[in-house]
């Protein structure tokens, strides 16, 4: 929550920019304008997903069983 102090500090930092502008603009300083940045919005998702890519995306973790299978076949090795 803003605090009454807090909206006074920052009006007067901004009437200190104030000034400070309008100094700055009297010495003959200038003001350019640029062009702004362009807001490109990403283009939308499909809505429909390829159950068989979903499926090859992650695969399902090894079992305790099949792992206690591959150290078996391992320790044969």
């Amino acid at each position: 929550m803003i605090s009454n102090e807090k909206i006074a500090a920052l009006a007067e930092e901004q009437a200190r920019i104030d000034v400070a502008r309008v100094a700055f603009l009297a010495r003959g300083g200038g003001v350019q304008v640029l062009a702004s940045y362009e807001f490109k919005p990403e283009p939308p998702r499909k809505a429909w997903v390829d159950p068989e890519t979903v499926l090859k995306r992650h695969k399902p973790p090894l079992s305790r069983s099949d792992r206690i299978a591959l150290r078996q076949l391992a320790a044969q090795l």
